[in-house]
């Protein structure tokens, strides 16, 4: 299949009105002879035949291409019980089953993830799509693993289960007791989000986090997902809007890598409209009826959705457009962010470099350098230097804060006007407060305090002078707030996530709701960064 333009819309053209296939005089525009029984791009007939062979054709060719899925590998395909979902369980099934050289080579086993609890429905119906999705896979002779998704709040998560009939039975008396403190710790969670669109994101990330966490606790190196063409053209406009625009390519690309599991999306090659056919020709069935995110207008991932399925209706080459030119974004890795275990940079590839393989490697010499989001997992964004448009942000807001608090009044210190609303002049009087000694004394002694330039505005506020507990810096017992059962402000967790996860955290009430395992992660990493501060000036 021709990789530059597969969907043969190179034109933003307004549709014309649909052809009317529903006659049955209109002919198949490949064989000639067929009648037609689908539409795409609102203007190509396709009879079943001919339009079954294009749609396979597609799927595999995404996956051949790539030549990353070999003879005999293991595959954890994620299922949701959606369209998308159910028709790559029966691509999967018709590659499997051929009796030809174009036979699937791969072991696929499902993973189904139990939202239940998330949901209101009192008829029961929630509980019951657990059950309906694992028999489907079930009933085709493959393994289908479930776990709740409430089990991404514990600090050791249990492994998945065979489904089993017995399951749902073990499910609701377990539901009596561990479970529950789970579940109301997750609901807690994402009740604590104020803004539809950063619940919906809260809940993207744990569900890719509990999905990564299972594939590896059950050996499988390799993840399927089901996201079409429609839904990662969605996905990039929304991210951009919500500000994970430097992930971009982790959601985009074919073969990504987060925590050594391959991320695959086999079905990136194909539209939301060639599903409804595909399903219909094969009556097929979604069995994923709940709506929780229909809510018109509740968020901007909604929004984005609503916006870009409308000028798809008008423009039959909008999503196609979206997808190819998120398909040309990709992770930099310049030299002069080496300080970054994987550089974030996004930057524009041509078409003749365009390598699977490759895409989204991360650069060995880099990996020691820099920790990945403890929230997401994907690499930090948020070290771009003084000058960039982040760091500029981050000292407007706090200098606003502060002198928001202050009134903006100036006084004198050591004889140079200072502002008093700015964070380096709180400081340093809540440290002579604390430690007793002059400003100079402070501010020459004080670790974060050496630094005075603007940009660095942030070490003061990890200056432990100001703190009645912590003692000066460079005197105080480094075992205070090092201690992993000592809860973290938002501030300090913020250090430790993305910029899109940055802006999820100031939507939530209280930072310490987050999973256990984030909150472990925040300890390791500022026990990590203290012991390095200590350390750097015996270092030869």
């Amino acid at each position: 299949m021709c990789s530059v333009d597969p969907d043969e819309l190179t034109e933003m053209v307004r549709a014309t009105d649909g052809l009317d296939i529903s006659s049955g005089a209109v002919l198949c525009r490949k064989c000639k002879e067929g009648v037609a029984e689908a539409v795409l791009r609102g203007k190509d007939p396709y009879c079943r035949d001919c339009f079954l062979s294009y749609f396979e054709h597609k799927f595999r060719s995404t996956i051949g291409k790539s030549k990353q899925i070999r003879q005999g590998d293991g595959v954890l395909v994620a299922m949701s019980g959606g369209a998308s979902s159910t028709t790559l369980l029966h691509l999967i099934h018709s590659g499997l089953t051929q009796n030809s050289h174009k036979r699937l080579g791969f072991k696929p086993a499902f993973l189904h993830i139990d939202e239940s609890c998330l949901y209101e429905e009192s008829d029961g119906s929630a509980n019951d799509l657990a059950s309906k999705v694992c028999s489907e896979v079930m009933s085709l002779g493959y393994t289908c693993y479930v776990i709740s998704i409430q089990q991404v709040m514990a600090t050791e998560i249990t492994s998945p289960s065979v489904y089993t009939e017995e399951w749902q039975q073990t499910t609701q008396h377990q539901t009596n007791n561990n479970n529950e403190t789970l579940k109301k710790q997750l609901r807690e969670l994402l009740s604590s989000c104020q803004s539809d669109t950063n619940r919906h994101d809260l809940e993207e990330r744990l569900r890719t986090t509990l999905t990564l966490q299972c594939a590896r606790m059950l050996g499988y190196k390799k993840v399927f997902l089901a996201n079409n063409s429609t839904t990662i053209a969605i996905h990039i406009l929304s991210q951009v809007a919500i500000g994970r625009g430097a992930h971009l390519p982790y959601h985009v690309h074919f073969k990504t890598t987060v925590e050594e599991v391959e991320i695959y999306h086999p079905m990136r090659e194909i539209l939301d409209n060639e599903i409804r056919y595909y399903m219909k020709f094969h009556e097929l069935t979604a069995t994923q009826t709940s709506s929780r995110h229909q809510h018109q207008g509740t968020s901007i991932i909604k929004c984005t959705e609503d916006f870009l399925r409308g000028l798809q209706a008008e423009f039959p080459a909008t999503i196609p457009t979206v997808f190819r030119t998120g398909d040309k974004l990709q992770l930099s890795t310049n030299n002069s962010l080496a300080n970054s275990r994987c550089s974030s940079t996004l930057s524009v590839r041509g078409e003749s470099e365009v390598d699977h393989k490759t895409n989204t490697e991360v650069n060995p010499k880099m990996k020691l350098e820099r920790e990945p989001c403890v929230l997401c997992k994907l690499p930090l964004d948020t070290d771009q230097g003084a000058a960039s448009a982040l760091k500029a942000t981050q000292v407007s807001l706090r200098l606003s804060q502060q002198v928001a608090r202050t009134g903006g009044s100036q006084q004198k210190h050591d004889g140079m006007p200072v502002a008093s609303g700015s964070a380096n002049t709180q400081v340093i009087e809540e440290a002579v407060q604390t430690c007793g000694s002059s400003k100079k004394e402070v501010k020459s002694s004080c670790e974060s305090g050496k630094v005075s330039a603007i940009e660095d505005i942030e070490d003061y506020d990890s200056c432990h002078c100001s703190s009645n507990t912590g003692g000066c810096c460079s005197t105080r017992n480094t075992s205070h707030n090092t201690k992993q059962d000592e809860p973290f402000s938002v501030d300090v967790i913020e250090k430790h996530v993305c910029y899109g996860c940055r802006i999820l955290l100031k939507d939530m009430k209280d930072g310490g709701l987050l999973p256990s395992r984030v909150l472990k992660a925040v300890g390791e990493q500022e026990r990590r960064s203290q012991m390095k501060r200590e350390i750097q000036d015996f270092l030869l």
